[in-house]
């Protein structure tokens, strides 16, 4: 939580009659309260002092705040001025003040994590303000335009919410997201605003209705801070269909289309993509993310969708469970899969994410397959390269098959018998003669070549081939035979190194 000196002293001010410094200019971030005793100052601190303290010994630093029990205002060496600064009359001890605060600190603190939990368990615009209660004693609404939500339970103004709606949303500030006074100017009753925003369009205003109370520094900055919580869950609802919006046919239909099992695509599900221009001809891809959860990414759904559908207009994006599928129409933008690639490799980083490729394909029919690919591949090169994070179906496609082709047969009943024979005979004679077979087959059967990657000598190389024939049983001048040890092989590396040694071993 980024906590402020100005919330601090105003949720002091609730208890005691303190006054800000006039002279001060700052509001600064807040993480812990220390009694001042002649130390050397942080940053980032609050610090009680009172009256006796000689003041032209304080040396205070940029990004340090400053609380004095003091019976009046005094006049404070200009060193202050870039601190903040407040000031609370005797009556109460430093001792006891000290406690009160840290207390104060402490809650405000569990505040933000119990806000940060309750987004991250899908809580509803509601419940996050009823959370938002306990330090922001106003009335709360979020207003979508057509619906209230508010936290209050008791009479609440209601004929001005839909003006303040259209007055901050559409006409005073539109696109804009940051909080708001309205009136701006002069007016009896005060209102915090926060315009949310979905594709740059205001789709909802979060309201802290004060009344006729001027509105301080450190309330506004506890409504910027729940906004923020409010924000994401009213999104979240929208991404998850509670709230409609305009698309969502389209992205029920692609749900429908991409997670039921079996589903045909329907005429009533190609006339609903063909309002968005998405049709059976087009080409498609489905990237499939998973968040690197150990990694502390905690992603949401709504942020998600509006970063991926805004930055790419002619896409969707799809919870799936705490996953996400991303399905992107290629015809309609004229989009080329090496744009996507070098995209999603700052977006991953950026957002920690592991992502799988599906190829490219056309028809909407198609969308599952695509989707079974796009999860496939991420399995697989997990697997196979678990450092990287961005696994395209091309690259892996071999590794698909012969993923495929293992689940039906064990290694014993695919693996070329001679294969193991060459395994077993390297182990016992410390010889290298499965990867000189690799080799050679690699290099396409040049024995020249082989040999200079091996190096070692064309006529030494060619005994060595001799005697892996020998060996192995094997006969390379057998088109068939050729290719099931290049089989083998490639599904000797997909074996677990114990597993390959036993079965080299039987």
């Amino acid at each position: 939580m980024f906590l402020t000196s100005q919330m601090i002293f105003h949720l002091l001010s609730q208890a005691y009659p303190l006054h800000r410094w006039e002279s001060a200019t700052a509001d600064v971030p807040v993480r812990m309260v220390q009694l001042y005793r002649g130390q050397i100052l942080e940053r980032e601190r609050l610090y009680l002092l009172d009256d006796l303290t000689d003041f032209s010994s304080v040396h205070p630093v940029a990004g340090s705040a400053f609380l004095i029990l003091s019976s009046a205002a005094m006049k404070l060496p200009e060193t202050f001025l870039e601190a903040d600064v407040a000031f609370v009359p005797e009556g109460i001890s430093k001792l006891d003040l000290f406690d009160e605060v840290n207390s104060l600190i402490t809650s405000l603190f569990e505040w933000d994590l119990a806000l940060r939990d309750a987004c991250a368990a899908g809580a509803l615009p509601q419940e996050i303000m009823e959370l938002g209660g306990r330090f922001l004693k106003v009335p709360l609404v979020l207003y979508d335009g057509e619906r209230r939500v508010s936290r209050s339970t008791g009479d609440q103004p209601t004929g001005d919410v839909y003006d303040l709606f259209l007055d901050v949303g559409y006409r005073l500030h539109p696109g804009s997201e940051a909080v708001s006074l309205y009136p701006e100017e002069g007016g009896e009753e005060q209102t915090l605003c926060k315009n949310i925003l979905l594709d740059g369009e205001v789709i909802a205003v979060f309201l802290a209705l004060c009344g006729r109370e001027e509105v301080s520094v450190g309330e506004r900055d506890l409504f910027a801070h729940l906004a923020r919580y409010v924000t994401d869950a009213h999104l979240s609802d929208v991404s998850c269909g509670r709230v409609c919006r305009k698309n969502d046919e389209q992205h029920k239909a692609l749900s429908r289309i991409l997670y039921q099992e079996s589903y045909r695509v329907t005429p009533e599900d190609r006339v609903a993509l063909s309002r968005f221009d998405w049709r059976e001809e087009h080409e498609y891809l489905v990237v499939f993310m998973r968040p690197i959860w150990q990694m502390g990414s905690v992603l949401d759904g709504s942020y998600l969708r509006c970063k991926l559908e805004g930055d790419w207009p002619d896409s969707c994006m799809l919870p799936d469970g705490k996953d996400f599928a991303w399905i992107l129409n290629m015809s309609r933008g004229g989009v080329k899969l090496q744009e996507i690639r070098e995209y999603l490799t700052g977006f991953i980083r950026e957002h920690m994410m592991q992502v799988g490729l599906s190829n490219p394909m056309p028809g909407l029919t198609g969308l599952p397959s695509l989707y079974q690919q796009a999860c496939a591949v991420l399995s697989i090169g997990l697997r196979k390269n678990p450092h990287l994070w961005l696994f395209a179906f091309s690259d892996y496609l071999l590794d698909y098959i012969f993923d495929k082709f293992s689940c039906e047969l064990s290694a014993e009943q695919a693996i070329h018998r001679g294969i193991y024979r060459l395994m077993a005979y390297d182990a016992e004679n410390s010889t290298d003669y499965v990867e000189t077979l690799k080799t050679y087959i690699e290099h396409q059967f040049n024995a020249s070549l082989a040999a200079e990657k091996l190096f070692v000598h064309r006529s030494t190389f060619l005994r060595r081939i001799h005697r892996i024939e020998e060996v192995a049983g094997l006969h390379l001048d057998d088109p068939d035979e050729i290719l099931h040890i290049m089989i083998s092989l490639r599904l000797c590396q997909l074996l677990p190194p114990r597993q390959a040694k036993a079965c080299s071993v039987s």
